[in-house]
């Protein structure tokens, strides 16, 4: 498929996915953003040599709910070929393919399907790494995935980079407080074993014997 044909293919497949995210179906939407993924792939790299693993069909329909892959022929069909860009079309394709994995992250967190929340969102990162969105959704899954120490990383970079957003504050809240929950277990578990092991100590058992006359202690005392 020409350069030209391949970017038009994944902008309108960008746009469908908006479609079909505000007529709430995430599902499919993520269908269509991993179609995208495809077609600019190459293009992207270009650009920026590793931009993650690229996804696969098996892939796209397995995060999209099962939709078969044969509803991928002729959507993807060039693709494979070393297409060589321009300047301009190989930073189009990143673009889109950047926006086709926040999007996808989006669409995965309504279906709370974390771990592709997480890959998606990772994808975004590596290329812009202050991307308060997708620090907000990877930082909404690992809370989800109940790991706060992680989720408090991301949630607390998104905070900086867009100041008193609600929906960022209110993970950043469950967070800590995830966090704080987890401490305390932590905290009281050792208090018990601690408790349970002094409970079990023989009586005396922390006293020594006096030394004998004549004894090594004896003898080290006075050396």
């Amino acid at each position: 498929m020409p350069t030209n044909k391949q970017l038009e293919a994944a902008a309108a497949q960008k746009a469908r996915g908006a479609e079909l995210l505000g007529e709430g179906k995430p599902d499919r939407a993520l269908f269509q953003y991993g179609l995208v993924k495809m077609n600019t792939r190459e293009l992207a790299q270009q650009r920026l040599v590793a931009v993650g693993p690229g996804p696969t069909p098996a892939m796209i329909a397995e995060q999209s709910g099962g939709v078969a892959e044969a509803a991928l022929q002729g959507a993807t069909m060039g693709m494979g070929a070393a297409n060589r860009g321009s300047e301009e079309d190989t930073v189009a394709a990143l673009e889109l393919y950047v926006a086709a994995c926040n999007n996808a992250a989006h669409a995965a967190l309504k279906l709370d399907r974390y771990d592709a929340v997480i890959d998606n969102a990772s994808e975004v990162l590596h290329v812009q790494p202050e991307n308060a969105k997708a620090l907000f959704r990877r930082g909404k899954a690992r809370l989800m995935r109940g790991r706060p120490e992680e989720a408090l990383d991301d949630l607390a970079a998104a905070d900086k980079h867009c100041p008193g957003d609600a929906g960022i504050v209110d993970a950043l809240q469950q967070a800590q407080a995830q966090m704080a929950a987890r401490i305390g277990k932590q905290r009281a578990a050792m208090a018990k074993m601690f408790a349970s092991e002094a409970s079990e100590a023989p009586a005396g058992a922390g006293e020594s014997a006096a030394p004998r006359a004549g004894s090594d202690s004896d003898a080290a005392a006075t050396a």
